[in-house]
């Protein structure tokens, strides 16, 4: 009795999957697809791990869209509208949907929104069409597997076999029970984050891989522990003994520019013209050893102005934010941010200072700030200049910088570049015009930095310069924009970014020793989320957090092992990182 109950479930199952079997074949090549061609290493592991994971889901949805049609037509088109955010994050940043993109996505703004169209109109356009194209074949062949008379005879005849339709049933059941166990082995496997989100989005079936995206989103305990980060603020002890009398810091954090795009650094076009004034005049000292560790805002950001250990186990609201410490020390602190504006709400918030929507970290952290966002960071530089009206303060800018896309990143009168300056070098005709545009966004961003210049001259001050993270504009290969993942091919232009520091005359003329101490790590290999230790030390702030191998005044090599994204190995990879070189290198 239990065998013949057992033997009509699994004869079930099969009849289930013929009677459905266009929309359970899409659904089960939606589910896999993108994990394959993410870069899924081997055949096997796509067999073994990913197609079984696709077999629950796509049987539940086939139950349910065999009990009533509007129920099929409903599954399809969700089914179909996922498949398109797939493509389209495939044709757009040849990676498939993660935790990477929902926090995009989350804190993206209607500009931005458009902004991101605007770049990549035609590959949304490929996925849009790509995914209408097979959802009218899959409609066309569920018609006729449906409604013809042939493909009925098959249903019949399959229903006829129960020796047959129990067996693939038993295969089908099998799958259910195999896949999780797959996914967990993956799981236990990569016990740190970056390699255990990573390494299940190489195996994972698209629901699975919803799943652990979202969940790593709304779990993220950086976002969820508010309340620790909190008391470590408000708990904070500094010395402020040996703190300067009088110092006016300015921190300036850029975006989307690779060290490779500055001539400071050996670009062939001129690109940095103020600053190559005030490195002639020995006010400006270049930094060509520091990389970032992400190549996406949200992650490199909170970093840049935090005191934590970025791949630390210990999470990283248990570290003072670099406001907090310079707050607490008696200094004025100015926070003027063109990208996001800090909310009041206490969850979910997505940008990249989610930190200070907590108004007990943002008291404690922050004096003055802007309400506004600008069009151009120059509007943003002039309504909020350096604090230079303070005995002590630290003025911290996040600029848009060289964000895409550049056209919008300067006023006209920057266009100092057009696309006939790029002849012969390799770029095709449409690339060249990006290329200018982008690189009179680097000029205008120069002036910026001129602007934020000015009014410290005579002022004892100095001024820290970096962007998160760099950016690709056709420099190796024809591509534009940022991958989510880095690799040995893209590192150079994703996470070299250009780092300098400037100091005024009086500062010069009071801290040499200091100075002296800046010229001889030029070299230091750190992160760029390593400067706050920098900007402590030239203080004189004394705090538990102050990692003193980590400021460009300590004579220690820095880091000789950095990862990028938690996998890729930077300085064991330098040769061949190097290897790759841009089309106005060679």
């Amino acid at each position: 009795m239990v065998l013949k109950k057992l033997g009509d479930f699994f004869r079930s199952v099969a009849c289930l999957v013929v009677d459905q079997l266009p929309l359970f074949l899409m659904l089960v090549v939606f589910m896999t697809v993108p994990s394959f061609f993410s870069g899924l290493p081997y055949f096997k592991a796509f067999g073994l791990n990913v197609i079984p994971q696709a077999i629950l889901p796509a049987l539940i949805l086939c139950w349910l869209a065999s009990l009533h049609r509007c129920v099929w037509w409903l599954i399809f088109t969700i089914a179909n509208f996922a498949f398109m955010i797939e493509l389209g994050c495939l044709f757009c940043q040849q990676w498939r949907f993660n935790s990477t993109f929902a926090s995009l996505i989350l804190q993206t703004d209607t500009g931005e929104t458009l902004e991101f169209i605007q770049m990549y109109y035609i590959p949304i356009i490929e996925a849009v069409l790509s995914s209408i194209v097979i959802g009218l074949l899959v409609g066309i062949g569920n018609f006729y597997w449906q409604r013809k008379s042939a493909s009925l005879f098959v249903i019949r005849r399959f229903r006829e076999l129960p020796m047959t339709s129990g067996l693939i049933g038993i295969i089908i059941v099998a799958s259910v029970v195999y896949s999780p166990m797959q996914m967990m082995d993956a799981i236990k496997k990569h016990e740190a984050r970056w390699t255990r989100v990573g390494n299940i989005m190489f195996v994972a079936s698209t629901p699975v891989a919803y799943y652990y995206a979202f969940m790593d989103i709304f779990n993220n305990s950086d976002m969820r522990d508010f309340e620790q980060l909190a008391k470590v603020s408000e708990s904070l002890t500094v010395d402020t003994l040996g703190v300067k009398n009088s110092l006016n810091v300015v921190y300036v954090v850029g975006e989307s520019f690779p060290r490779s795009k500055s001539s400071l650094f050996g670009y062939y076009k001129e690109t940095n013209p103020n600053m190559a004034n005030e490195l002639a005049d020995s006010l400006l000292i270049l930094f060509d050893n520091v990389i970032s560790h992400a190549n996406h805002t949200f992650e490199v950001y909170p970093t840049m102005l935090s005191t934590n250990e970025i791949y630390a186990p210990i999470p990283y609201v248990n570290y003072p934010l670099l406001p907090t410490i310079f707050k607490k020390s008696g200094f004025t602190v100015g926070y003027y941010d063109n990208q996001s504006l800090l909310k009041e709400s206490t969850k979910f918030d997505y940008s990249c200072t989610y930190f200070f929507s907590n108004r007990a970290i943002c008291k404690c952290s922050i004096d003055l700030l802007n309400d506004r966002r600008y069009k151009l960071d120059g509007e943003l530089v002039e309504e909020n200049p350096p604090l230079t009206d303070f005995a002590r303060s630290l003025t911290i800018y996040h600029l848009m910088g060289q964000h895409s896309p550049a056209s919008q990143r300067y006023p006209s009168s920057f266009s100092g570049y057009t696309d006939t300056d790029y002849d012969g070098i390799g770029y095709k005709d449409f690339q060249t015009q990006i290329v200018a545009e982008y690189d009179n966004a680097t000029l205008y961003n120069d002036f910026v930095l001129k602007q934020i210049i000015d009014p410290l001259r005579d002022k004892v001050a100095i001024m820290v310069y970096s962007p998160d993270h760099g950016e690709e504009i056709y420099d190796s290969r024809d591509h534009f924009g940022r991958d989510v993942a880095v690799t040995i091919e893209t590192a150079r232009v994703f996470c070299e970014v250009p780092v300098w520091i400037w100091v005024s005359d009086k500062f010069k003329e009071l801290y040499p020793e200091q100075v002296d101490a800046l010229r001889r790590n030029v070299h230091k290999a750190l992160y760029n989320g390593d400067l706050p230790h920098t900007i402590i030390d030239i203080a004189g702030i004394k705090t538990d957090a102050f990692r003193p191998e980590l400021s460009l005044l300590n004579d220690s090599p820095g880091r000789t092992d950095r990862v990028i994204e938690g996998n890729l190995e930077y300085d064991a990879n330098r040769d061949k990182i190097n290897s790759y070189k841009m089309r106005y290198e060679k």
